[in-house]
């Protein structure tokens, strides 16, 4: 369960990094939630 929960927040949050990538806060829930797929940014 928690893979798929992954998946489906990686894929959006790649998307809403593309939408929003001028905006820190989601940067920031970014790394907080995907601190090892972060440093790929």
């Amino acid at each position: 369960m928690q893979n798929l929960e992954r998946r489906i927040l990686m894929s959006t949050t790649k998307h809403q990094l593309k939408t929003w990538s001028d905006q820190e806060p989601t940067l920031d829930l970014f790394t907080q939630i995907h601190p090892l797929e972060a440093n790929i940014y």
